[in-house]
């Protein structure tokens, strides 16, 4: 777990991880130079918590790296402060995992808001193999349901990217992709939580930078599968682009916004809609709401 200044929904997080059905497990808790009450809920739960604080504020991609560093378990999930296990996803992931060698297994979620009520569910289709081609065209690994072999992790020498700030679970694991087996499954194992203002939305700025970051890592570390001819490689380059347009609208450049739209506008259809929704930034704002896309997620990713 890793937080900073995560109180809000904190105990609910801490207490989803204690209600599991499979009970082998430990929480390293790390805490990136919180100045709330975090310190005080996560060490009121006892010697399954091993706590560990920064006093320096570390980029996301660096926090993590360092709570996995802590870990001693064959496998490491995650769980953000604001976001919920199911009782029963580590059993269920768990029996997957000892049936099968794999590196890294994933599920559905729901997502919820500020009060844990749905507002949809998402479901990956159920598949094993090397994903990575699947992947780049649609990355549908959410940070609440997966299972990491910390074996493989060391074998690869592949952990957290510390200069990433936003998209580290997207660097990670696309690295793991070129390499290892994955299984994805559509139960649904966890819950997302929704809403403006999140670190997701605080780190909009750094989405387009890391994700071009991983692309070209990626590419080093798998010379061999000549990703700069794969289409989905492509595409996932595209997609950058859009972020970076994101970030702009975001701050009320709507020209460069509307630049970064037009150099892929042809791409792909949805590109083009973006590109006209871009003149309007009330419509492109209204689209672009966390809930909003949570529901139009709901009928487009069945």
């Amino acid at each position: 777990m890793n937080c900073l200044n995560g109180e809000q929904y904190l105990k609910q997080a801490i207490d989803s991880i204690y209600s599991q059905t499979y009970s082998n497990w430990e929480i390293i808790f790390f805490d990136n130079s919180s100045t709330d009450s975090s310190k005080e809920i996560a060490c009121s739960y006892g010697d399954k918590i091993t706590y560990i604080y920064s006093s320096k504020l570390l980029p996301l991609g660096s926090a993590r790296k360092e709570a996995v560093r802590h870990a001693r378990g064959e496998w490491i999930g995650f769980l953000d402060t604001d976001d919920l296990w199911y009782p029963d996803k580590l059993n269920a992931q768990i029996a997957m995992a000892t049936c099968d060698s794999l590196a890294l297994i994933y599920s559905g979620i729901d997502n919820v808001d500020i009060n844990g009520v749905s507002i949809a569910r998402y479901k990956p289709i159920s598949r094993r193999g090397m994903l990575l081609d699947h992947l780049l065209n649609q990355f549908d690994i959410n940070m609440v349901t997966p299972l990491v072999n910390r074996q493989f992790l060391l074998d690869h020498d592949i952990t957290f990217n510390d200069k990433i700030h936003a998209s580290e679970e997207y660097n990670l694991f696309l690295r793991i992709a070129a390499k290892g087996i994955i299984k994805s499954t559509s139960d649904v194992h966890g819950a997302y939580r929704v809403y403006e203002g999140s670190l997701t939305d605080k780190k909009m700025d750094k989405w387009a930078i890391d994700r071009l970051v991983t692309l070209r890592q990626l590419n080093r570390e798998n010379k061999k599968l000549m990703l700069y001819n794969n289409p989905r490689f492509i595409k996932a380059k595209m997609h950058a682009r859009y972020y970076s347009a994101r970030y702009y609208m975001s701050v009320g450049n709507i020209r460069k916004a509307k630049l970064r739209l037009s150099s892929i506008r042809y791409y792909r259809l949805s590109y083009f809609f973006l590109w006209v929704l871009a003149h309007s930034p009330r419509l492109w704002n209204m689209i672009h709401k966390r809930s909003i896309k949570a529901y139009i997620s709901k009928y487009f990713t069945k």
